[in-house]
């Protein structure tokens, strides 16, 4: 996994969306193996609350960042929307929905624009350092050959410009971030649980999380703004 000696010293790990499944295990096993000096957790009940949809919440926690003054060298941002008790993924175009559809782009894409906004400029110029955004390789309009789930494939698919957007924009001015999109498998979790009951390739987000920490230590810059499965793979957009 990450090599400690070159990440550890006197550095912070930041993760929005650490009540998930995925958020939680990448919280634990960072927090567990002592991977960082000091790793913060955000989601909606935390001690410093966190909304994704609100940009005065992203920037309450920038300004919280900015007056700790942590050396942040990692951040992943691990919400997500697929369904709820009101809204499943359209089976077909007969089924979109503006509210549907309007909440998957503020969870899935808006929000992590935001973050983007509001938590570069605190990231340090010098020194290599992740800014992680989970997707799906369903976003992708290669991989699109069942049709439905307009909502969610198109706000990831949004996402993952912003982030090959970012990357770009950042090798003149932060060179030493990477940006990338992550695919962390068909995980076992309240989001997928719904559609993966068959799904003999399923995961637990523990072991997801260890082969997306080993797979994002070895990456480099030409790997930046791409989107990457939890084994190092890249997938075409």
């Amino acid at each position: 996994m990450f090599n400690k000696l070159e990440i550890i010293k006197n550095s912070t790990a930041v993760i929005f969306g650490s009540s998930g499944g995925i958020g939680n295990a990448i919280s634990n096993i960072l927090t567990n193996q002592v991977y960082f000096d000091n790793v913060i957790n955000f989601h909606k009940t935390s001690s410093f609350p966190f909304d994704i949809t609100n940009e005065k919440s992203i920037i309450n926690v920038k300004n919280m960042l900015s007056e700790v003054k942590p050396k942040i060298r990692f951040i992943i941002n691990a919400t997500g929307y697929l369904h709820d008790d009101t809204f499943m993924p359209e089976k077909s175009f007969k089924n979109i929905n503006v509210d549907y559809l309007t909440k998957c782009f503020f969870i899935n894409t808006i929000g992590p624009a935001l973050l983007v906004k509001h938590l570069v400029p605190i990231l340090p110029n010098e020194e290599k350092c992740f800014f992680i955004n989970l997707s799906a390789r369903i976003s992708t309009i290669s991989h699109n050959s069942l049709g439905g789930w307009y909502g969610y494939r198109s706000s990831k698919a949004a996402a993952n410009q912003i982030f090959k957007t970012l990357s770009v924009e950042l090798i003149r001015k932060k060179s030493k971030i990477l940006c990338v999109s992550v695919h962390p498998g068909t995980v076992i979790t309240n989001l997928s649980r719904p559609f993966s009951k068959n799904n003999l390739n399923s995961i637990t987000p523990e072991q997801s999380v260890i082969k997306i920490l080993t797979m994002l230590s070895k990456l480099d810059q030409t790997h930046n703004g791409r989107l990457i499965d939890y084994n190092g793979n890249i997938i075409p957009f």
